[in-house]
Formats: C-alpha cells, sequence, structure tokens
C-alpha cells in the first residue's frame, strides 16, 4: 500500500509539474507541487535536500505572481511544515533543523504572503531552533561547521538570537569552532542592531580583549552584512 501511494505521489507531482509549466491553472497547480513536496519525505520520488530546494523554488515563483487564493493555503503549508521539521517530524534531527533554518529563512525574508500570525510562529520557530542546535553544538552532538552554517541562515532572517548565538560560538569556540573575536564582536553588533540588550552588553565586554583595528574591521564587517541582508 505504501508503494502505491508512493508511485500516486510520483504521479501526481509530474502532472502538477506539467501544468505550472504549461501555465495551466498555474497558481493551484504550484499549490499542489508544494503540498506533495513539503510532506511526502522522499516518497514522491525525490530526495528530501532536493524537495525542499525546489519547494523554495516555487514558492518564490508564487510569490511573484501574488495569488491571493493559493498563496493564503500554501503559507499555512510553510509555516505547519517548518515546525514539523523543527521538531524532527518529518525527517531526524539534526537534518530537521537545517531545512528549518532555511525555510524560516525564505519565509522571513522573501515571501510577502505570509500574514501576521504565521510571521510570529515562524519566528518563534526559528528562536526555538536556535537553542536546540546550540545545545546540540555543545553536546557534541551537531558539527561547529553545520551548527554555524545553520545558525547563519536564521541570522539571515532577522532574528536576534541566532545572530547572538552566532557571537557566543565565536567568542567561546563552542564545539571546536575557532573562537574569532572579531566574527564575534560582528554578531553582538548585529544583534545589538536587531534590538538585542544582552548583544549591546556582550559587545561591550569583548571589547576589553580587542585591539582597535580589530573592532574597527568588527564594525566594517557588521555595517556590510547588514546592507547585504537587509529586506528590500
Amino acid at each position: 500500500k505504501k508503494a502505491l501511494e508512493a508511485k500516486d505521489k510520483q504521479l501526481a507531482l509530474a502532472e502538477f509539474r506539467e501544468a505550472a509549466e504549461k501555465n495551466q491553472n498555474r497558481a493551484e497547480a504550484i499549490k499542489e507541487i508544494l503540498a506533495i513536496l513539503l510532506f511526502a519525505n522522499g516518497e514522491a520520488g525525490v530526495p528530501t535536500n532536493d524537495a525542499i530546494r525546489e519547494t523554495i523554488s516555487w514558492a518564490l515563483e508564487l510569490n511573484k505572481m501574488g495569488s491571493s487564493e493559493a498563496s493564503d493555503t500554501v503559507s499555512g503549508h510553510l509555516y505547519l511544515a517548518t515546525e514539523m521539521y523543527s521538531q524532527g517530524d518529518l525527517v531526524e534531527l539534526p537534518l530537521g533543523y537545517q531545512i528549518a533554518s532555511k525555510l524560516v529563512q525564505v519565509i522571513l525574508r522573501q515571501l510577502n504572503y505570509i500574514n501576521e500570525f504565521e510571521r510570529e510562529e515562524v519566528i518563534s520557530i526559528g528562536e526555538e531552533t536556535t537553542k536546540k542546535i546550540m545545545q546540540g553544538l555543545q553536546k557534541g552532538e551537531i558539527p561547529s561547521t553545520q551548527a554555524v552554517n545553520m545558525l547563519e541562515h536564521l541570522a539571515r532572517a532577522n532574528i536576534a538570537l541566532p545572530q547572538l548565538g552566532l557571537g557566543l560560538v565565536f567568542e567561546e569556540g563552542k564545539g571546536g569552532t575557532r573562537a574569532d573575536y572579531v566574527k564575534a564582536h560582528m554578531w553582538y553588533s548585529i544583534a545589538s542592531a536587531n534590538g538585542s540588550s544582552k548583544g549591546r552588553f556582550m559587545r561591550k565586554s569583548i571589547e576589553g580583549s580587542m585591539r582597535p583595528t580589530q573592532i574597527t574591521k568588527s564594525q566594517k564587517m557588521a555595517q556590510e552584512w547588514k546592507q547585504k541582508h537587509s529586506k528590500n
């Protein structure tokens, strides 16, 4: 039965892709594509990471179209899937954190059709995912390079907590990460500019261990990062 269900999903996915590419009820076809890709967990013949990449591509395409009815449904799918991935309901952790962090970044930075409730919930998911990543890094359950990559995705979503977390990772050399006060100061500055009082405190604290040239370099890096990642 499971094999039949997987085959049905593959056939349906192929049909909806063809309809979307031929502009036949394109918005509705994209909505169905996303529903299959987000929750099929590989059963539609698409590996999970490839499915997420395709999901993001179609979600951004729908964003350009501005179809309100389909967009309302898709925003709910994206929010629910992000929550489920972050909790390990669809894939094992820490892969779920990795996927959730990418979805959080796309939802908060690039999509126009997420309502305010869903936006706040996605921010909350991003904050909880940050805490779990930091815990996994501390316990040695998540490699440092992977943890930094996930936190950077979340930081680009303009959430202060992962920005602060990256500052801590680089200041303390957490999980085998090489300590780097310039990067730590940069992330504290970014978190501070994003309203984090702890970011302001940590930035001031670390400056006592830095040379003026390092602080100047860090400030420049923070400014360049904010200019690059500010939402247009």
